[in-house]
């Protein structure tokens, strides 16, 4: 869960700077929301960025998932999420201190 938080942080951020970057880049041209469109369509056409496509395609996917800029979980992931929140009730869980512990332990196998 922390880790799609920090990748939803990391996108959402990653969105805004792609939006900074053409108004800044656009800036004596205000564009329509159409153009913009035009625009950012030619660019990802244009691009053979593997990385920059999927991230583009994720931050499509969430706006796509949401309703009012909130985030819209399937219940599958509402269970995954409860499922968590049980296994912290039990104790079942390490601080971030041990799971980097075991991840390096077990690199070194």
């Amino acid at each position: 869960m922390r880790i799609m938080r920090q990748r939803y942080f990391f996108i959402s951020n990653f969105g805004c700077a792609i939006s900074d970057i053409i108004r800044k880049f656009d800036k004596s041209n205000i564009m329509s929301t159409a153009e913009l469109k035009e625009k950012l369509i030619a660019q990802i056409n244009d691009t053979d960025n593997d990385e920059l496509l999927s991230e583009i395609s994720t931050l499509l996917y969430i706006e796509s998932k949401s309703v009012n800029g909130v985030y819209q979980m399937s219940e599958a992931e509402r269970e995954a999420v409860e499922d968590g929140l049980n296994q912290i009730r039990n104790g079942q869980w390490i601080s971030d201190e041990e799971a980097n512990r075991e991840i390096e332990e077990w690199l070194r196998k």
